[in-house]
Order: C-alpha cells, then structure tokens, then sequence
C-alpha cells in the first residue's frame, strides 16, 4: 500500500513540473528580452514608441506568442521609462478547472 502511495505522489510531482517548468522557461526568456531593450534603450535619442517596437521585434524573432506588445505597457514616468509586462498564461487542465 505504501509503494502504491509513494509512487502516486511521485507521478503527481512529476505532472506539476511538466505543467511549471516549461512556463518558468517562457517567463525567463521574456524577462531577458526585456532587460536587453531596455539595455539598447537611449532616452536622449529614442522615443517610447521606438522601445515598444524594439520589443514588438524581439518577441516576434523569438517567438514568443504567450504574451504581445498590446500586453506590455511601456510608458514615462517622473523622468524614467517604465515597462510594465505582468501578464499571466492560463491554460484549461479538464473541463472547469484552470492552472496558472
């Protein structure tokens, strides 16, 4: 009886990670493209619409489909630009019930 729980427990650990991990790697690759616009980004010569579509760019050549532009907020603030990218992927696990 104890085996059978043992490797239940371990089955379950095991679908959560297939479900994490390939998410966790999505928010990792969005994050560092982020992080290099917002590196390249020169204030003095670029307007905020340049970064948006520098973004658009590096999203679309890496393709990246889970989040778009439309959901990454780029905007000025007190002097410094802000990339607001909170976005959350949620996916259907059987019928009523979803993960995020």
């Amino acid at each position: 009886m104890w085996a059978v729980s043992i490797n239940l427990l371990l089955l379950g650990a095991l679908l959560i990670m297939a479900f994490r991990v390939p998410r966790c790697m999505k928010y990792l690759k969005i994050k560092d493209l982020i992080t290099r616009a917002a590196d390249r980004y020169d204030p003095r010569s670029e307007s905020v619409t340049d970064l948006k579509v520098w973004l658009a760019k590096l999203l679309k050549t890496n393709q990246i489909y889970d989040t778009s532009i439309d959901e990454i907020e780029v905007y000025r603030e007190r002097g410094s630009i802000v990339i607001d990218a909170n976005y959350a992927k949620r996916f259907p696990v059987s019928g009523y019930w979803t993960a995020s």
